[in-house]
């Protein structure tokens, strides 16, 4: 029997897939604006929304009430900081510019707005800022600088959240490369350094000395993929387990952490055999939440946020899903949905396809 199904868009990216695959989603948030007001000198100024949903609105902001949005909502940190590093990158062409970024959020600030927001953000904001002062970019160039953001906001990134987003196609990867070739080509790119080389001075130019996030030091991107493999079983590769070792220093003595450990190799297990049933899945799915959640009450460490909690309650609730969970520790990032749409003989084989209806 081979699983087939739909992933259901309710914000996000999935990993962690059975038999080595992996999949990036594409995602939109409906619950933020993002206003960049640019002006060119002094001169006037042209103001532009990303799009919420399909639908797309212009705001125009008086120039004297601008100013360089900064604020704990960490999506801002994402906005504030690709302005920053694309008008780095173009400062020889457009060295007048100026730039003001404000949200509107229907979330308390810090609230994280869906999982993927970030990549959407900031993919979006470099390419609508780079269209609306006229600057040409390659998508190479677009993956780049906005994976690059991504970096310096948050040290670390693999890219294919970018990708997906810029590609605005999900991208279905293997351990063999066959299905990430258009990653591996942006990733070239990336190497290739020629978009980078002097990005750096003008970032410290542009924020006048003001701390930039994270560290100033990040290298340019390098790709790891950390997926199942099914020849290895519990390979130290994929990335339940490469989370979980995360809290081994701290957690490893406790009960709950030994439990989570030992339902997280049964759940592998049962993802990567050839022959397990549906029933056996989803039974695994649900006692490894289980275990997510004693771990979290003994140690007060939130592997499944409760809004994600929430998302895939209302995942598991619908037709043909077999289950779904967050894959590590810190399930904002990533979390695996299973479905099914044809059930023949209840077994589950090892392979998940996907199809997306964007």
């Amino acid at each position: 029997m081979r699983l087939h199904g739909k992933t259901l868009a309710v914000g996000g990216y999935a990993v962690l897939a059975p038999a080595g695959c992996g999949l990036a989603l594409p995602v939109r948030s409906a619950t933020m604006d993002v206003i960049v007001s640019v002006g060119p000198g002094r001169r006037g100024f042209i103001t532009l929304v990303l799009p919420r949903a399909a639908s797309s609105i212009t705001v125009e902001i008086p120039a004297e009430k601008t100013d360089l949005y900064t604020a704990s909502d960490p999506e801002t940190a994402f906005v504030r900081t690709a302005c920053l590093v694309l008008l780095a990158y173009l400062r020889t062409k457009h060295d007048r510019l100026e730039i003001t970024v404000r949200t509107s959020e229907s979330r308390p600030p810090g609230a994280k707005l869906g999982i993927g927001s970030s990549a959407m953000v900031t993919v979006g904001t470099i390419v609508e800022l780079a269209s609306c002062i006229g600057a040409e970019l390659r998508g190479a160039e677009t993956f780049v600088l906005a994976h690059f953001s991504c970096l310096l906001v948050q040290g670390q990134s693999s890219g294919y959240d970018v990708a997906s987003v810029l590609s605005q196609v999900p991208i279905v990867y293997r351990q063999n490369g066959q299905y990430h070739s258009k990653v591996c080509e942006l990733a070239h790119a990336a190497r290739s350094g020629s978009c980078l080389s002097a990005l750096m001075p003008q970032l410290q130019i542009l924020t006048h000395g003001d701390e930039l996030p994270k560290a100033l030091s990040v290298s340019l991107p390098q790709f790891h993929f950390y997926l199942l493999k099914p020849q290895h079983k519990l390979d130290r590769g994929t990335s339940t387990t490469k989370q979980l070792q995360k809290l081994t220093s701290t957690y490893g003595s406790t009960q709950s952490y030994e439990h989570l450990i030992k339902a997280s190799e049964i759940l592998i297990n049962a993802l990567v055999a050839q022959k397990s049933s549906v029933e056996d899945i989803r039974k695994q799915l649900q006692e490894y939440r289980q275990a997510q959640k004693s771990f979290s009450t003994e140690n007060g460490v939130e592997i499944e946020p409760k809004e994600i909690s929430d998302l895939i309650e209302l995942l598991m609730a619908k037709d043909r899903v077999v289950g779904a969970m967050c894959v590590g520790a810190g399930g904002y990032d990533a979390f695996l949905c299973i479905t099914a749409s044809a059930v023949t003989d209840n077994t589950f084989d090892g392979y998940l396809t996907i199809e997306i209806a964007m």
